[in-house]
């Protein structure tokens, strides 16, 4: 298999992120009824999903961090927090979905994205951390 550039996975982080957070921002509601059923919609509820938006670009943010201003050793040691707080953020979302009285659905479009980035990331920064100086 060929070298997983840590930088280029960051980067594709942060492009994927900031792009599913404006997704959230623009279709909250949408998500809202597709995730609770459209009638368990309360009025804070799109709201919630349009937080999730803002926190996804932050987390695009943080990447685009990791990719410009980073290199070697602490690059790939970033890269691989990055895979494991994205486990963290889903696995306790699934957690915390799976033990409300009601019936929440992730729909794959917001997990299938994020599973691929952790594989990538975890990939790339083990590579990473052996090829660094």
């Amino acid at each position: 298999m060929n070298k997983i550039n840590t930088k280029n996975v960051m980067w594709l982080i942060a492009i994927i992120n900031v792009l599913m957070g404006i997704g959230s921002l623009m279709t909250g509601q949408a998500t809202a009824e597709s995730s609770w059923g459209k009638a368990n919609v309360l009025a804070h509820d799109t709201f919630y999903e349009q937080g999730y938006g803002i926190a996804f670009i932050c987390i695009g943010v943080i990447a685009l961090g990791i990719a410009m201003y980073t290199s070697g050793k602490v690059q790939a040691k970033l890269t691989l927090f990055t895979a494991l707080g994205t486990v963290i953020f889903l696995g306790g979302f699934w957690i915390m979905a799976g033990s409300n009285d009601q019936t929440y659905t992730i729909g794959v479009a917001y997990w299938l994205p994020p599973i691929i980035l952790i594989v990538l990331a975890g990939f790339a920064g083990q590579q990473g951390l052996k090829s660094a100086d």
